[in-house]
């Protein structure tokens, strides 16, 4: 199986990096670096030459296989010894069960459809253009966000998809950044003075967070982001330790591409490398020693050159290089209208209070509501002031069921946890309260920056999976018995969560061992199943495969795609937004100019009746379903 390459360069880069490391865990982090290194890299080549197809991929992974053996092969000499064989009996039953349900969590990523609402609209659906176009250059679309927000995350999974041919691969992505993270939080605690049970907690911390949990087996790409965060966190931490005049190349080097890695991932990614940045690079400037500010502006080029692609694209369709701060109307604006004190503590409350009013208890949802309202009041700001707050949302209690969901769940005991961790790390006058004042000036900025969401929970994933480590360094040197009690209890905490995910259920009526594959895509808006059936239909009735797709800026176009690839026509689907109105109109290709629509697809609130396309009238047809209507050649 083709997509078995990558794991096994993966695998490669691990052990090459063992056996100059001292240890695994070290071992997998730099590995992974290494690896995400190469994905960019090999997949913005081939996207200069139009090769990101299956033979393109195939071949530069096997040429990196090759490499990685031969690294591993020179170094073969090297005692490369198992940590398994130094386990107590206390972490083998810690272990055992933290370990089932981080496995059981693979279930769902492998057998599950992608059906994340985002998913649908911008994270798979931008795979189907850069499959169909073999490039990543920028395409007339009528969802810009295709465009304009990180694709690192999609960049491996566009590789799994090509290589595998469909997308059963795709929720591993994420569960696999979740066991990175796994291992990075913990090597972060044992550098800010964690011993064993110090170590258990912070896995603990970080495994069962109820929103990390949900998260784990989607497309989405905050655990992604979360491990790149965590490999640039442990790098500077070791840079930092570093006692000679001059930094090594490989740590400035390995802490350039996890910056790098984490800004081509996810935006919220800023919010904490730059108070990390001035935190290294204050650290670094009081030794003496040039060349150690030498090693960490290379390490800032390289960041920068990993999203120098990225950058470049988006300044030719929207002219800046992080894109447009909104999706096309003034109430849908990412950034704050207005900074003041007030307003940043308003915000600063509110997505603190998202972790209180989407739980399984309809008493805590309650009292966080009423808590955060009562907190406006004195502050005497609005609670929904449009200047900070995303289009017409709202703070209130969240349905039950949200507390399953991964846009919503809410992370209370953890929350809690953390914030105790973090008024009691003062006293302990060592690296945790150093690297508080990190994380806090991080959520600081996101608050300040950002309007607020309701699903800002998942936004928030970084940085409580990097407070993990302020918690379990600090309950340990409080009470060691007490933390061991705690992560026990946290594991066990994760079970429901694990079971019960809303979009992909392992138990009860609508598990994903029951319910067809096809009907997964569309579980979190069922509303919508019967009309992309219908089309599908349609179109599988006329053997129709080049489609034209029109929808608003929120469109669900991955399930079309999927859907018809799964129809059984006699030909590849081709699938090109058409009627485009936005900035990426302008991004026409000389392919468009042959591009002969057997039908258009518009999933708007209000359908196109005509549009002209290749010379050719196309026409409504008489029928529509939902906001799915069918443009045909004079409506035939």
């Amino acid at each position: 199986m083709l997509a078995l390459l990558p794991i096994l360069v993966l695998g490669a880069c691990i052990l090459a990096s063992r056996a100059r490391l001292a240890c695994w865990p070290e071992a997998i982090l730099s590995g992974a670096v290494v690896w995400g290194v190469v994905m960019a890299a090999t997949t913005e080549l081939l996207s200069v030459f139009h090769e990101l197809t299956p033979a393109g991929l195939t071949s530069v992974w096997l040429i990196a296989l090759l490499v990685g053996a031969v690294v591993v092969f020179r170094r073969r000499e090297t005692r490369l010894a198992w940590p398994l064989r130094h386990l107590e009996r206390v972490d083998v039953v810690f272990f055992a069960p933290l370990g089932i349900l981080v496995a059981a969590l693979a279930a769902p990523a492998i057998l599950a459809a992608p059906n994340t609402w985002d998913a649908m609209t911008y994270h798979m659906a931008r795979l189907i253009h850069w499959q169909q176009h073999a490039t990543l250059a920028p395409y007339p679309t009528n969802i810009p966000r295709q465009l304009y927000l990180q694709p690192g995350a999609e960049f491996v999974l566009l590789h799994l998809q090509l290589l595998s041919g469909g997308d059963h691969l795709a929720g591993l992505v994420q569960w696999a950044s979740m066991l990175g993270v796994l291992v990075g939080t913990w090597l972060i605690a044992k550098d800010l003075g964690a011993e064993r049970f110090g170590g258990f907690l912070t896995i603990a911390f970080a495994a069962s967070l109820p929103i990390g949990v949900l998260e784990s087996t989607s497309t989405q790409n905050d655990y992604v982001v979360a491990f790149w965060l965590v490999c640039a966190v442990f790098f500077a931490l070791r840079i930092m330790r570093w006692r000679g005049p001059a930094l090594p190349w490989q740590l400035a080097v390995a802490f350039g591409a996890s910056l790098g890695l984490a800004l081509l991932t996810k935006a919220t990614a800023y919010f904490i490398i730059l108070p990390l940045l001035t935190w290294v690079a204050v650290a670094r400037l009081r030794r003496p020693g040039i060349r150690s500010f030498g090693w960490l502006m290379l390490a800032g080029a390289l960041a920068l050159a990993l999203n120098l692609g990225f950058y470049a694209r988006n300044v030719l369709v929207f002219g800046t290089p992080l894109g447009p701060t909104d999706e096309g109307t003034p109430s849908l604006h990412y950034i704050n209208a207005d900074v003041t004190p007030t307003l940043v503590a308003s915000n600063l409350v509110r997505d603190v209070g998202l972790n209180f009013i989407a739980t399984p208890v309809v008493g805590v949802n309650v009292r966080g509501v009423n808590i955060v309202a009562a907190i406006h009041a004195w502050l005497g700001v609005d609670i929904a002031d449009s200047r900070t707050t995303w289009g017409e949302e709202l703070f209130r209690e969240q349905p039950v069921e949200h507390a399953f969901d991964e846009n919503f769940a809410s992370n209370p005991i953890h929350v809690v946890l953390l914030a105790a961790a973090l008024v009691a790390t003062w006293a302990l006058r060592r690296s945790p309260a150093a690297f508080a004042v990190v994380l806090g000036t991080g959520f600081l900025l996101f608050a300040a920056v950002l309007r607020w969401q309701p699903w800002h929970t998942r936004l928030e994933l970084p940085f409580l999976v990097l407070g993990a480590p302020v918690v379990g360094v600090t309950f340990e040197r409080m009470a060691p018995r007490l933390t061991l009690a705690v992560a026990t209890a946290l594991v066990l905490s994760m079970l429901p969560w694990v079971v019960d995910n809303q979009a992909r259920p392992l138990l009860g009526p609508r598990t994903i061992l029951a319910v067809n594959r096809d009907e997964q895509y569309l579980t979190n808006r069922p509303d919508l199943r019967a009309a992309y059936l219908a089309v599908v239909a349609f179109l599988r009735e006329r053997n129709c495969a080049s489609i034209g797709f029109i929808s608003d800026v929120d469109g669900a176009e991955y399930p079309l795609w999927a859907l018809l690839e799964n129809a059984g026509l006699d030909r590849p689907v081709l699938i090109e937004h058409v009627g485009v109105a936005n900035a990426s109109a302008a991004q026409a290709r000389a392919a468009e100019g042959r591009f002969q629509p057997c039908a258009v697809v518009s999933l708007q609130a209000t359908p196109t009746e005509t549009m002209e396309l290749s010379g050719e009238t196309f026409r409504r047809r008489a029928w529509a379903i939902g906001q799915a209507a069918i443009l045909t050649v004079d409506g035939r």
